[in-house]
């Protein structure tokens, strides 16, 4: 029955073209090599087209390039309504959720259910502007997991192209493992056929912003069963479009329940 809920996964979200990827032996290193997702031209150009979306000269926006048809992400909404079916209710934890453009491009297909919150946890620059310019009674911001769920109780994170972004991803899972909320859903997680985590980096898309950051690129074999340590995985899922377009790199997606 659950795996009714989930079809393939149909968006137009703009892809990273990119060169062959060079590795880094470390972080610190890549980073020294990228100019991060939290400068100010990269925040500059998510305001930007946040602002056109709100102002309705765009249907919804993703890392800067905004986009004028509707995109549903099938797995996640399958997903939110499982929980919702399960737990009576969903309120997301949005872990990296940039401006909230998840919200926004999903917003007219939850419009069913009335009684949610999505909390989109970020870096300060981001939480401060998010709260500035677009909270409001659906959309919230907050800088920490811990403020998150003391406010509004989440019991779904969902984690879309962000976790690889993270210096330390699997100090995160266990967090978010440690919290009380029951479900995770995990896309755009680049899986490679390799016996290590590798790093490499990532180009913000929006054409008028030139900028890098690190990323992983997960073991595979290495990163389900790190994940199988403080969840149950319901579905696992492909991609039909992916942010890095790297030789051997596998956009997947995971739908789970904690252990």
């Amino acid at each position: 029955m659950l795996t009714k809920l989930f079809s393939r996964f149909k968006t137009d979200l703009n892809s990273i073209s990119t060169p062959t990827p060079h590795f880094y032996s470390n972080w610190q290193t890549a980073e020294k090599q990228c100019d991060g997702y939290a400068t100010a031209p990269v925040l500059e150009s998510i305001v930007k087209a946040s602002r056109a979306v709100a102002q309705g000269d765009a249907l919804y926006e993703r890392d800067g390039v905004t986009h004028h048809s509707f995109a549903e992400n099938e797995q996640l909404i399958a997903a939110l309504r499982h929980v919702a079916e399960a737990e009576g209710r969903f309120q997301v934890l949005d872990f990296g959720g940039s401006l909230g453009s998840l919200y926004r491009q999903h917003r007219w297909f939850l419009s069913d259910f009335s009684d949610f919150v999505w909390c989109v946890v970020e870096q300060n620059s981001f939480v401060e502007t998010g709260k500035r310019l677009f909270e409001n009674n659906k959309l919230k911001f907050e800088p920490s997991i811990a403020e998150a769920c003391k406010k509004y109780q989440p019991n779904v994170v969902v984690m879309s192209n962000s976790l690889q972004r993270m210096e330390r991803p699997f100090e995160v899972l266990e967090e978010l493992a440690k919290s009380d909320m029951p479900y995770l859903f995990i896309e755009q997680t680049p899986l490679i056929q390799a016996a290590d985590n590798r790093i490499t980096q990532s180009f913000f898309p929006a054409k008028k912003c030139k900028s890098s950051y690190p990323t992983w690129l997960f073991a595979e074999t290495k990163f389900k069963e790190k994940l199988s340590q403080y969840y149950q995985i319901l579905n696992e899922f492909e991609a039909t479009e992916a942010h890095l377009s790297f030789d051997g790199v596998r956009p997947i997606g995971f739908f789970c329940k904690k252990n």
